[in-house]
């Protein structure tokens, strides 16, 4: 398949320097991962973006324009100041899905603002969100319900844990449910992964002398710092 991933626009997205934040990081592995499985990947984010093979074209997306989203007790309430920007950003990765027609199977975007989900409810390639922060911005979780409820070509929304699916449908926004086959695959990777590193490390720590030492897991952003009003990571 040849699949278009439509990345947060406010910042370039690399493999090759530190992600801004969890999304980010999660679109380079998304990529490298299709990449492996042998899709062919074009990412469509702002200019200066790359990763190891994937097309990154340049579409003239100024990521110093834009505002990263922020939902802390101060600013969750306000109106953002840089609608009209995105939407022009959003509206250059539409105009380059319209060119590129059918040779693009599937778009899988992680952009957060209104305009990502206005803008691509108009692409012809099948649409689905991932949505990586709960439905804090009222403007944006309107847009998504209309993407999702859409007459024709409605948008697949999908989550990253089930907490924040949890609080999408609580905002009245349809999501794909995940089927319980699936949850467990994803459980015996990611839990039980973390639990044999931490069996595998104690062991070394009780044998060695001195005896003792610490496990460290790192997780999301959210691990580290604890946004007000977020639900918790699983």
């Amino acid at each position: 398949m040849r699949i278009a991933l439509v990345a947060p626009l406010v910042t370039p997205i690399s493999d090759r320097e530190t992600p801004l934040g969890g999304a980010q990081a999660f679109v380079v592995d998304l990529a490298r991962g299709l990449v492996e499985q042998e899709h062919e990947v074009v990412l469509l984010a702002a200019d200066g973006s790359q990763i190891a093979g994937v097309d990154a074209p340049v579409l003239g997306i100024d990521h110093r324009r834009l505002t990263p989203a922020r939902f802390d007790h101060e600013t969750v309430q306000r109106v953002r100041t840089d609608l009209d920007e995105q939407t022009l950003a959003c509206s250059k990765v539409r105009g380059w899905l319209d060119i590129a027609g059918d040779q693009i199977d599937a778009v899988h975007a992680h952009a957060y603002d209104a305009p990502a989900f206005t803008q691509l409810s108009q692409a012809r390639q099948p649409v689905c969100h991932t949505l990586h922060l709960p439905p804090l911005d009222p403007v944006v979780t309107v847009a998504a319900r209309i993407a999702a409820t859409a007459p024709e070509r409605p948008a697949r929304l999908v989550t990253v844990s089930e907490a924040n699916a949890a609080a999408w449908r609580a905002a009245d926004v349809p999501l794909l449910d995940l089927e319980p086959a699936l949850w467990d695959e994803v459980m015996s990777v990611n839990l039980r992964g973390a639990y044999l590193c931490c069996r595998a490390a104690f062991r070394q720590m009780a044998a060695q002398q001195p005896a003792g030492g610490s496990i460290v897991n790192l997780s999301s952003l959210s691990g580290v710092h604890g946004p007000e009003k977020f639900p918790g990571c699983v």
